[in-house]
């Protein structure tokens, strides 16, 4: 088992991230990484194959529990795009934390841009102040909030487990892993040490050239990506 590393994961629909992913990240790190193949392709998985370790995980689709009509409805207001057919990808994130082959994990959202060095971020998941768990704390509207495209965590970090518990249990009740976290960490009163907000700058924020990861998220970021990968 190696100490430090990082996860990644993709399905069919994000695969076409990867190349541009890992063109970036390499470009200024050297920790390994693992793959987790959530439903990709034969030749993207043959791609990882050659950068890391794969992994596979899959869950059958009745793990998704059944979503109310008015529920549906209602996230349309944040997220105007279908998005059912893409929550199985972004509840297995726990899971793969869970199946991490590293005693400290760093996991990366594929629509990151990382420019700099993320040996920083290591420490936080396990600092001697917090349950080996960390993520950046967002203002926006604000309202604080806690968002999962970049966190550290140690091995069997309670927040983790507690957080894929709720993934199986409650996964019809949020829109995606980024509030079930939020809701995760506040009802279980978990100790979070917050990283600088550099390491996972959504670039919807003013400021983000400067980060050390620019975080694409949303269908807005999705789009601005969609510019930056044909470029490259």
């Amino acid at each position: 088992m190696y100490l430090e590393g990082v996860i990644v994961a993709a399905d069919h629909e994000q695969e076409w991230l990867l190349k541009w992913w890992w063109k970036h990240y390499r470009s200024c790190n050297s920790h390994p990484v693992t793959f987790f193949d959530l439903g990709m392709s034969k030749s993207a998985r043959l791609w990882c194959e050659k950068r890391g370790e794969v992994l596979s995980l899959a869950f059958p689709d009745s793990w998704m529990r059944e979503v109310s009509p008015s529920q549906v409805e209602s996230w349309k207001t944040t997220y105007p795009e279908p998005i059912l057919h893409k929550r199985k990808a972004w509840f297995a994130k726990p899971f793969a934390l869970l199946n991490s082959p590293y005693s400290r994990t760093l996991w990366i959202d594929l629509d990151c841009e990382v420019r700099r060095s993320i040996a920083p971020l290591f420490p936080y998941a396990i600092d001697k102040n917090g349950d080996g768990f960390s993520v950046v704390l967002l203002e926006f509207e604000g309202k604080h909030y806690q968002n999962s495209g970049v966190l550290s965590a140690r091995r069997h970090s309670p927040v983790t487990a507690m957080w894929a518990k709720n993934a199986r249990e409650k996964n019809h009740l949020y829109q995606g892993d980024d509030d079930l976290l939020v809701d995760t960490i506040r009802e279980n009163h978990f100790r979070i040490p917050f990283f600088p907000m550099t390491y996972n700058h959504l670039t919807l924020l003013p400021g983000s050239e400067k980060a050390a990861i620019r975080h694409f998220a949303g269908p807005t970021g999705k789009w601005d990506l969609l510019k930056e990968v044909r470029r490259d």
